[in-house]
Formats: C-alpha cells, structure tokens, sequence
C-alpha cells in the first residue's frame, strides 16, 4: 500500500496532462488501496465500537451508465466493474440507447459506431462472474430521439415537429418497442437470469397530440397508464420473470390521476438530483407505496450539474446521495408501523440531458464522485454507531469517510480552517481535472465580445475603446491557447474514448465556441474601424 501511495505522490509531480491519464488508473485499481485502509465500519456490519445504532437495508446499490453520447472505450467499462463492485455495487443500469447492435429493420437505431455483441456479451459474463446483476435500460415513450429523429421513423412521432415522443396509439409503434425490447432481452437471458428491464417512461413532453391520439378521445394520463401496460404486457412475454421499472414523473406530475391506481407489476424509480431534499413530498411516497410493487429511489453522481457542467459539483452530489439515504433510513408510511426497505438506490450518470443535448460530465472525471457515494452507501449498509438522522453532513464525512477518501484522492494541505471539513474538491486530481477542463476563458471571451456587440450596436459609445481593446487582447490570447486545450483534452480522452466521441466533445467545447468569436472579432473589428453610416430612415 505504502509503495501505491508514493507512487501516488510521485505522478502528482509530473507535468498535469500526464498527471490525468495515471491518476484515473489509479482509481481502476482503487479496490486494491482500499483493502488496506482505515475504516470506521468492518466486516459484519459492526463499528469499531462494535455498536450499531444506524443502519440502512438496501438489497439494491445500482450504478447507472448513461451510454448516450459519449459511450467509453468497452476495455475502460470492463475495468471499471470489479472497483464498482468493491465499493459496494451490486448492479448496473445500462442505458443502450443508439450504443446497442440493432439488426434487421431497426439496424439505423444504432449509431454508426455502436458496441458489437461480442462486447457487450464479454461485458455481461464479467458482471456476472462478479455476482452483478445488469439491468437494461431501454426507453420506449419519452427520449426517443435516437429513433424518431430518422426519417424511417418519424411517422411514429407523437409531434411531427418534435422526435422525443413516439405516438402511443400507432399500431406500428407498438411494433417498433416490441422488436427493440425483443433484440435487448434475447442478448441478455441465454447469459444471466433477467430479473429486471427498465422502460424508461419519463419526461413525456409530447402526449395527445396527434390524430390518432384524439381520436380515441381520452385523457393524457389514460393514454399514458394504457401505453406502459402495453409495454409491460411485451415484456412479461418475452421474458416472464422480469420485473419492469419504470421512472414515474408523468404519473406523479399528473394531478388529475387516480391515486390508487394498481400497477403491481410495476416498480418505481423516484428521482430527485437536488442537493436538498428536506422537502421531499411523503404524500408522493405515500402514493407510489399504494401504487407500485417496489419503490426505488435515484440519486445523482453526475449530470445533475447543468447541460454544460464538466466536473460533477461533488459536494451536491454527495449531499444529494446523502438527503436521500436519510429519507428512506427507517421510513415508516402514514398507519403503518412496520419500517418500509426501499428495494434499491440508483447511483444516475447522465451523460446528456437529452439525445441532442451537448455532453456533460464525462465519466472518468465524475469517479471521485462515484466512489465517494458509493462509500458513503456502502457505510450505511454495514452500519454507524452514531444517530443518522442527527448527525450532520460535513461531520458524517469527517467521521466515516474523509480518512478514505482522502487515502485514494489525496487532499491538498489548507491552511483556512473552513477548508478542513468537507474537503471533497481539494484534491490534487480534482485540480488537475479543473486544469484540462477549464473552458472559462473561452466563455468569458464570448461573453466581452456579445456585450461589445450590443454596445456597438446600440451606438452606446462611453467606454467602448477600452472594451474593445480588451477584448481583442483577451480573445486573441483565447485563441492561441485553444489549440493548446485541444491537444490537452485528446491526451485525457484516448484512454477511454474512440477518436469519434473525442472529436465530438472537442467540437462542442472548443471548436465550435472557437468560431464564434472568430466571427465575433471581426465583425467588431469591421465596426471598429467603420468611419461612415448611411442616413436614418
């Protein structure tokens, strides 16, 4: 250990684009740290003290992999599932989306670029010889752009105009989710028992819309509820034993619903990403307890931070997991006296918000997050000896997890006494993440630019010269660095990811940015130089 631990310190040294590469190996290899580091909670569930007084039944600790627009290099995946395992994991949510190999008629919903069998069968075996259990994500109402934005399949939009909703009514969408759901689950059983499929169902913006929809004449939440049945009834076809989950929002978000609706083949996956949830509604819980077979819950380690968030803000997501486990931990519904176990927690990695949506968060760079949430899962499983609902966050952390976490990550000495609780983005790798991915001075750049360009525009002159002259200078010297960035970014990146996806996150973050303010700085160039205007109409 003490020699991984040098060897730590000694990468730190190094120039920080070599630091990157090795420094998230060595989060590959973190199982290996952790066997020996110091732990407030040891085998058995018991305490140093040997005294549980908090402790959290979860059969279920699920990392979701959000497979969408960047989908990581199939050897860095394989990599990953023995250190998930070690901290805790016992299943994956894996999100397909366009990443899956679609054949026959739907071969087109594959991106060009897609996972062959071959490797996601070699991925499966390696999860189930770790006793993981995946669990296929599959959308089939809402966030189908990946299919709907074909011209092969956009008469199945619930919107002609919009490709994120298939129309529920159309015989031939029902067609299409039967062939899909029927290549996904023929994959998966002839390796491990399927005892879960998630449909999706969420964020349904588009709902009775079309012809066909209105010809029916019913509400949205009828032709919602009959949509989901419909897929279920595919699914418990094609593979009896295998439980459906769905994520609920249109069904809670519906107020119009019937509260008591049974939907006993169905479990719940109830979401929330913010980093308080002291208001989380026990009316909801309350409603989906009576609605649902099972409730899970959904916290976020990444893609929680906005559309255009690059490292997870880890002390939201850390208090997110956190606000979470303190709701279900020894939860108790309205006239029942029995302590409900919610079935499971979802760890969500979203790496879009949506199919055409720029990336967010990469996932080697959202691992300290991950691990950290993982930990702090893996803690309340085994048990604290203190009382979790009085104990707060920051003295949680300093308490049963900091000493870990710190080993692993390495925490940068302060000398602000504010800094010594809660350090989670003191860490020299969280630095060096914030050197490669600092696109501010693209984004200020932009910013001076557009305020020049209104000014000029708006003929308010007071000032204007220092403007620009900052500008030009702050832009040009952008500029000259965005190459610099570029080359920094396609070193991080070509461990995990293909050429294809690199040049598309640097396309996004750079390039594209990049020729904004070229266009920009001459067109307040061609103003700044201008001596003569036409007369006023």
């Amino acid at each position: 250990m003490n020699h991984i631990k040098m060897c730590i310190a000694n990468v730190i040294r190094r120039k920080y684009k070599n630091i990157v590469l090795i420094a998230i190996f060595c989060v590959l290899i973190s199982y290996n740290i952790f066997i020996n580091t110091r732990s407030n909670v040891i085998d058995n569930g018991k305490t140093r003290s040997g005294k549980v007084n908090s402790k959290i039944n979860l059969e279920y600790v699920t990392v979701h992999l959000d497979l969408k627009g960047s989908p990581p290099k199939m050897d860095y995946l394989l990599s990953l599932l023995h250190t998930l395992q070690y901290y805790g994991a016992n299943s994956i949510l894996l999100e397909y989306e366009d990443m899956f190999p679609f054949e026959g008629s739907i071969v087109n919903l594959s991106a060009v670029y897609h996972y062959t069998k071959h490797e996601l069968i070699q991925f499966i075996k390696r999860a189930k010889n770790l006793e993981m259990e995946i669990i296929p994500l599959v959308q089939t109402f809402g966030h189908m752009e990946y299919a709907l934005k074909l011209k092969e399949f956009a008469h199945l939009r619930e919107n002609r105009r919009q490709p994120g909703s298939i129309c529920p009514s159309n015989n031939m969408s029902i067609e299409l989710i039967t062939n899909m759901l029927t290549q996904v689950i023929k994959l998966h059983t002839p390796i491990m028992p399927l005892r879960h499929i998630h449909i999706g169902c969420d964020e349904v913006y588009y709902l009775n819309q079309c012809s066909l929809c209105k010809k029916r004449v019913l509400d949205k939440n009828t032709l919602f509820m009959d949509h989901v049945q419909k897929v279920t009834a595919i699914v418990r076809k094609l593979s009896p034993g295998t439980k459906v989950l769905i994520w609920p929002d249109m069904i809670l978000e519906n107020k119009k619903s019937k509260k008591h609706i049974s939907l006993d083949n169905i479990e719940a996956v109830w979401w929330d990403y913010r980093q308080d949830l002291r208001l989380l509604s026990h009316t909801v819980a309350y409603n989906l307890h009576h609605q649902f077979a099972d409730i899970w819950v959904a916290s976020a380690f990444k893609g929680a931070d906005g559309k255009k968030a690059v490292i997870p803000n880890i002390k939201n997501r850390y208090l997110n997991n956190l606000g979470w486990l303190k709701f279900i931990y020894n939860y108790k519904f309205g006239g029942e006296n029995k302590v409900y176990d919610f079935k499971g927690i979802i760890l969500t990695g979203w790496s879009r918000y949506s199919h055409m949506s720029v990336q967010c968060e990469l996932l080697p760079v959202a691992m300290p997050s991950l691990l950290l949430n993982l930990m702090l899962i893996r803690t309340l499983r085994g048990g604290i000896e203190d009382d979790f609902h009085k104990i707060d966050s920051c003295k949680f952390f300093d308490k049963y997890l900091k000493s870990d976490f710190e080993d692993i990550f390495q925490t940068l000495p302060s000398h602000d006494q504010k800094d010594h609780q809660c350090s989670f983005e003191k860490t020299k790798l969280y630095r060096e993440f914030h050197q490669v991915f600092d696109f501010n001075p693209i984004d200020t750049c932009l910013e001076k630019l557009r305020t020049s360009c209104q000014l000029l525009s708006s003929s308010e002159s007071k000032g204007l010269h220092d403007l620009q002259v900052t500008c030009f200078l702050y832009c040009n010297s952008t500029l000259k660095g965005a190459k610099t960035m570029s080359t920094r970014l396609e070193s991080f990146m070509k461990k995990y990811y293909r050429t294809g996806v690199i040049n598309s996150y640097i396309n996004e973050r750079i390039r594209t940015p990049q020729a904004e303010i070229e266009h920009l700085l001459t067109r307040l160039n061609s103003k700044h130089n201008k001596l003569y205007w036409t007369r006023r109409h």
